[in-house]
């Protein structure tokens, strides 16, 4: 009787190791699912923040021409935070609502760069340079062209270049052709004309690099402010569609919202605007960089040419939607 009880005892004590074994192996297979979902949402995010840091280097040029295409693209983000306060405004003021969206399209851009020329430490001294340019837009053009034959066929090449390589995947081809253009001015031109073609390049090159990431949360903001508050600069420049819904990326999910009514409108609407004026954009600053500079011989000057080139353009194409669609 007493060997009886010992087997069932320890044929129990075998049961409960048994399953707390069982238990062991479930807990510690959940543990390692959790580790791979988390490696795997690690190892995706590295891979979209190396897609997304790509540094693709400056210009082989002297570095106060290659400041001069950063301070460009830090001008354009200015002007668009004071676009984004100005449409969030409008969106919640019954009063600025009652009109229309931007009365005076060229006059905010023109205050808004000159804003950010006041503000910036490092323009401080090129205040007047900017109320020079600014006030007479059209005495870029006309320095342009006054410009040597052979600064104006090193221009025509540039505009050559970026007609066919503005899209992200050309950035390394267009960096490699400007540097030739950069070579080719340092031989043939003067010192001036020279600096004037490196304002040109620098500024163009960094123009491609901004708009080929910001172009979207311009084209957001101009059409459709009604959306800014929902989502950061980053989202609004990540935004896409699939199956008429909106989505964001994100590390653990992609989350879908519903979608509003615009979107069915413009679901190709922003890549068929790059696509259509994107180089038109580009061109736009590295022509009003070359006129400033060539205007007031400085590059407090091609910073301001070369800002209210796209920034005008952008707003002036935007504001009022390219495809039929009704912003009243």
């Amino acid at each position: 009787m007493i060997k009886f009880i010992k087997n069932a005892l320890h044929k129990e004590n075998m049961n409960v190791q048994r399953a707390t074994n069982k238990k062991k192996m479930s807990l510690l297979g959940l543990i390692v699912m959790v580790m791979c979902v988390i490696s795997s949402g690690i190892f995706m995010q590295s891979c979209n923040s190396s897609e997304e840091d790509v540094f693709y280097g400056t210009l082989n040029i002297p570095e106060q021409y290659n400041e001069v295409g950063k301070l460009h693209n830090e001008g354009l983000d200015f002007i668009f935070e004071e676009l984004k306060a100005y449409a969030i405004e409008y969106t919640k003021n019954p009063r600025l609502k009652g009109g229309s969206f931007m009365d005076n399209k060229e006059e905010f851009v023109k205050q808004a760069t000159l804003k950010f020329c006041k503000q910036n430490k490092k323009l401080s001294g090129s205040v007047k340079d900017f109320e020079h340019i600014l006030d007479k837009p059209t005495i870029s053009l006309k320095s342009i062209a006054s410009a040597s034959p052979e600064s104006q066929n090193l221009l025509n090449e540039i505009e050559a270049i970026v007609r066919t390589k503005f899209r992200k995947k050309d950035i390394p081809d267009l960096k490699r052709k400007l540097d030739a253009i950069n070579q080719q001015a340092a031989r043939v031109l003067s010192e001036n004309e020279a600096a004037a073609i490196y304002c040109a390049t620098s500024t163009g090159y960094n123009s491609c690099l901004y708009w080929n990431e910001n172009y979207k949360k311009w084209y957001f903001a101009l059409n459709y402010p009604e959306i800014l508050e929902q989502y950061n600069d980053k989202e609004l420049n990540q935004l896409q569609m699939k199956n008429g819904q909106i989505r964001t990326k994100s590390l653990w999910s992609n989350m879908w919202n519903t979608v509003e009514d615009w979107w069915g409108t413009v679901s190709s609407a922003v890549e068929d605007w790059w696509n259509d004026w994107g180089a038109e954009m580009v061109l736009e600053d590295a022509k009003g960089a070359l006129g400033g500079a060539i205007t007031t011989g400085n590059l407090g000057g091609a910073i301001a040419g070369g800002l209210v080139g796209s920034a005008k353009e952008v707003v002036e194409e935007l504001l009022g939607p390219l495809l039929g669609v009704d912003n009243d």
